[in-house]
């Protein structure tokens, strides 16, 4: 049973390795957290959102595929694009934000870190991500990033820290997260498998699928046919290069959802 602590943010004494503290007032050693079977992605936020007038950032919530009725919180379009880029390189079970306020001590008084995101994969691995522009990383930030990516290390846990959401490829996983809802039935049924089938023993250009799908189908729709490529590419059961700009010329080929992965 994780340790009770008289208030939020209560400082703890000395901290040997690191100490992770949860909404409901319990304090736990990583290790014994992980043993008592409690996964931080379903734990509650540890704060309040930020949300006040003139601020700069732009809160909100992203609707997530993981359940339904799942809205996870962000606070600034940065944090919504590491969520958006969450859900398309990782398959998700559960993901929270701010769930722990996490201690640490290197020399003089303990400090603490909230981590942004934390995602539990279907499985049973855990994304931890904190999410600063490089713009905005700071000795302080490389300070506790450096110990909660030691933590995460030794929890066999994957740490990212996302400081691009200006790249191509975050472009890229946002253009496709549009598509990102299931299919219609009878769009699966008419576009799916000629689509796959024509990137099972070529990789064909993204025209080229266009053109040959659309004129296979009866009434076939190019629009149609580039909406069912765009969810194929965002449920990785197509691949495409994604760190330069997606076109017509494009290269499509099977993704590792297709082949048995992820």
């Amino acid at each position: 049973m994780g340790e009770l602590i008289p208030f939020p943010g209560f400082e703890p004494a000395r901290v040997d390795t690191w100490l992770i503290d949860l909404a409901d007032g319990t304090r736990w050693e990583p290790f014994d957290l992980v043993d008592a079977g409690i996964h931080l992605a379903d734990c509650p936020p540890v704060r309040a959102r930020h949300n006040f007038p003139g601020m700069l950032s732009k809160p909100g919530w992203y609707w997530s595929d993981v359940e339904p009725d799942d809205l996870v919180i962000f606070e600034s379009l940065a944090e919504r694009d590491a969520l958006t880029v969450l859900h398309f390189e990782y398959d998700l079970a559960a993901v929270a934000w701010t769930p722990c306020r996490v201690w640490h001590q290197d020399t003089g008084k303990p400090e603490y870190h909230e981590l942004d995101f934390v995602a539990l994969c279907t499985n049973g691995d855990t994304v931890v991500a904190d999410v600063r522009p490089a713009d905005r990383v700071n000795d302080k930030f490389r300070r506790k990033s450096a110990w909660t990516k030691d933590m995460c290390d030794a929890l066999d846990w994957t740490y990212r820290h996302f400081d691009d959401n200006q790249s191509q490829y975050v472009a890229n996983v946002k253009k496709l997260s549009l598509h990102a809802r299931p299919l219609e039935p009878q769009l699966a049924d008419w576009y799916v498998a000629p689509v796959l089938d024509l990137c099972t023993a070529d990789s064909p250009a993204i025209d080229d699928v266009l053109i040959a799908v659309a004129k296979g189908v009866t009434d076939g729709d190019v629009l149609l046919v580039w909406h069912v490529i765009q969810h194929l590419l965002w449920t990785r059961r197509l691949a495409t290069d994604l760190h330069g700009k997606v076109g017509g010329d494009s290269q499509l080929m099977l993704g590792p959802a297709a082949l048995g992965g992820r």
